[in-house]
């Protein structure tokens, strides 16, 4: 049986960056479970609404209310909105976040070789994040956090503006790191707004307020 990895029980969003619990909910008495057996796909048509709910689930914001579970012990995200540092390499930016994660530099001596061909990114180890395309920052995020071995990932539009040669690598490397037993990730969630990316997925979750179904 699988491992459920987070929870949210009853809960309402506020808009993207409000503070107060006050706030008029933009989403309401949201039940999801995201379990460690593969890719969950979450389809939400609005932006700010489908923003709040990757910030909630990732802790990067707390909900207006309700219960946000988390049952594993470490979450790696990747939005669709760069934040990792333009001026660093690809390498640096992978070590930033490793050691922010307090991963030993030697572990990840011995593993940025392994770790930049997985994601495809040795030939940028050395390029600034700043010049990279879309699809070779999402990538990048994507390593970043494999660097620190989640087991699970959450991603927020990860594939919007890339080819879909690139989009198809994207979701193979996405299935591989669920696979692979080098790395700890049991399973990934995958926001948006597509319902073709979402309908990628082992599972579907429709939040789109009964917008048609899967």
């Amino acid at each position: 049986m699988a491992q459920t990895l987070l929870e949210l029980k009853k809960v309402s969003l506020g808009r993207p960056g409000s503070l107060s619990r006050s706030s008029r909910p933009i989403l309401e008495d949201v039940f999801l479970t995201i379990e460690g057996d593969g890719m969950t796909g979450i389809y939400l048509p609005d932006g700010d609404v489908r923003w709040s709910l990757f910030q909630v689930m990732t802790g990067l914001s707390r909900p207006l209310s309700g219960e946000v579970i988390l049952h594993c012990r470490r979450v790696g995200f990747v939005p669709e909105r760069f934040f990792l540092y333009t001026d660093l390499t690809v390498e640096e930016n992978i070590r930033f976040v490793a050691g922010a994660f307090s991963v030993p530099d030697p572990e990840i001596d011995a593993r940025m070789d392994d770790l930049l061909a997985f994601c495809q990114l040795e030939p940028f180890r050395r390029r600034r994040a700043g010049v990279l395309s879309f699809t070779e920052k999402m990538f990048l995020q994507l390593a970043a956090f494999l660097s620190v071995d989640p087991e699970l990932i959450i991603l927020d539009e990860a594939t919007r503006e890339m080819p879909s040669r690139d989009r198809e690598r994207f979701w193979q490397l996405l299935a591989k790191s669920c696979a692979s037993q080098d790395h700890p990730v049991q399973a990934v969630a995958f926001l948006s707004h597509n319902r073709d990316e979402v309908g990628r997925c082992h599972r579907q979750v429709d939040l789109g307020k009964g917008k048609g179904g899967f």
